[in-house]
């Protein structure tokens, strides 16, 4: 449950350390500080951060219902619970107006006073969510407006601060808002980011944006993978969202999982760019689909992870690794729709939200899991339709022995290109398609001499395709006999026909 930051206005020391006391029994809210009039109040540099009030009426100087109209031109959502000494309808009448939610009569109960405070939070918290809702779509037609052109810096130049941190956009604009209040800047969503930028006149007129790292860095306590990228120089105005992109393109380069920090951006600097490993790794995660059981992938997906953890890779490194490897691996699942790409974005997503190597690797890991078995299961599927295939070739090859058949008429038979019969040949044949053709006359013909030794080789030679001296040719060269040798030799004698 998120705590609210009050302030209490109390004249009385003794009134002011009992509501204190409370307050902070309720768990509801953080106590800012405790302030003896209206004027310490409005003059303190945490008013801005207030969110609920405690106050006093009859307080010296301004009263507390002054205070409270001050407030309210400046915090308009702030919400109050009056402790009061004074029974007064006017008082209370205003009170109403004031968004105050309780009107409480000194002396007070414990269980009074807690009663009013649950009440200012459920109050607080409605309105802070109501502003919270409001804000953000406000943020989100902003950032719409600054993607498609319009000038809203309105200022030569700019010092900018970028905060990436991928958990939740939403969170982190709420937190700018609040943690840059009164700086005068502007906060808009920017692709996957946060810009935090302070319009300039002249690039010598900047503060520097060195002390908004620690504000920003708490905007992005809700992640442990997040940098804070500030410019140190001012940014052109005239071409600022082109500026601002170029920035974040090469903040985006340099995130790590599991690190968060700070560093400054110099425009000239290049993009980081994937070295020769990440091409080799690639290659390798590529090459594992080709294991015959998905263990063997989930491993090697496993291994690479292990060794970007050990070299501290940056996720755009890890990203260039496996996109194509995951493209590939969609392709042979045969599953390439509109919903893969979609995952696969999501997907990529999850390696700048993960805090740590090891988290990213398990989301990724529950996201391939299934495509490796389904790549798999394919792979199978298309190897033993190949495999039928080729028996079918291989047995028309066997019923129709006396015809030559060439590789594109085997082809167009089975509608199929002439390099994928070669193929299904070298894969499980281990041969050439004509080493088969060969081989299978041959064999054929040695069956018919060995079957009928007084047959004659003109007709053993007609029988395979095949004119006489071209197969005494080609029966030499296979068996190291001519065919009139083999057929003596079938019949137990060394004479000649």
């Amino acid at each position: 449950m998120s705590r609210f930051n009050i302030a209490i206005v109390e004249d009385e020391p003794y009134a002011a350390r009992f509501v204190e006391r409370v307050v902070r029994d309720t768990g509801l809210f953080d106590v800012l500080g405790c302030f003896e009039s209206a004027e310490e109040l409005l003059e303190s540099p945490v008013l801005k951060q207030v969110q609920a009030l405690v106050s006093d009426i009859r307080l010296g100087g301004i009263d507390g219902l002054d205070m409270l109209r001050r407030i309210a031109a400046v915090n308009p959502s702030l919400h109050t619970v009056i402790v009061s000494g004074y029974d007064s309808f006017e008082y209370a009448r205003e009170a109403v107006q004031l968004r105050v939610i309780r009107y409480l009569l000194k002396p007070i109960s414990v269980d009074e006073l807690k009663s009013a405070l649950q009440a200012l939070y459920d109050a607080t918290a409605d309105s802070l969510a109501s502003h919270d809702k409001e804000y953000l779509r406000e943020a989100a037609r902003l950032g719409e407006r600054f993607a498609e052109g319009e000038d809203i810096l309105r200022s030569p130049y700019a010092q900018v601060l970028m905060l990436f941190g991928f958990k939740s956009r939403e969170e982190t604009l709420l937190a700018c808002r609040r943690r840059f209040a009164g700086e005068g800047a502007l906060i808009l969503p920017h692709r996957h980011t946060v810009v935090v930028a302070k319009g300039l006149e002249s690039p010598s007129d900047r503060e520097g944006t060195a002390a908004w790292e620690g504000p920003a860095m708490t905007a992005l306590s809700g992640t442990k993978t997040a940098l804070v990228y500030r410019a140190e120089a001012p940014l052109p105005g005239d071409d600022f969202y082109r500026a601002v992109d170029r920035m974040y393109m090469n903040g985006i380069n340099r995130l790590v999982p599991g690190v968060r920090r700070a560093a400054s951006y110099d425009p000239d600097s290049p993009y980081p760019v994937p070295g020769d490993e990440v091409k080799r790794m690639s290659d390798r995660l590529g090459e594992s689909l080709m294991q015959r059981y998905a263990s063997d992938c989930v491993n090697s997906l496993r291994d690479a992870f292990a060794q970007w953890e050990k070299e501290k890779a940056p996720i755009f490194a890890m990203r260039h690794c496996l996109l194509p490897y995951m493209d590939r691996l969609i392709a042979l699942s045969g599953a390439y729709a509109d919903a893969e790409r979609a995952e696969v974005k999501a997907c990529m997503h999850a390696l700048y939200t993960a805090d740590s190597y090891a988290e990213a690797a398990g989301q990724i890991e529950r996201f391939l899991t299934p495509l490796i078995d389904k790549s798999l299961e394919e792979r199978n599927r298309s190897q033993k339709q190949s495999h039928r295939l080729f028996e079918q070739i291989t047995d028309f090859l066997q019923d129709h022995i006396d015809k030559n058949y060439s590789l594109q008429e085997i082809g167009d038979l089975y509608g199929i290109s002439q390099p994928y019969v070669s193929k299904l040949f070298r894969t499980y044949y281990g041969g050439s398609y004509k080493d088969y053709v060969t081989t299978l006359k041959i064999d054929t013909a040695k069956k018919l001499i060995a079957g009928d030794p007084q047959i004659m080789i003109k007709d053993v030679a007609e029988r395979v395709g095949y004119e006489q001296l071209y197969f005494s040719t080609v029966f030499h060269r296979i068996t190291g006999q001519y065919p009139r040798d083999y057929r003596n030799q079938a019949q137990g004698k060394d004479g000649s026909e």
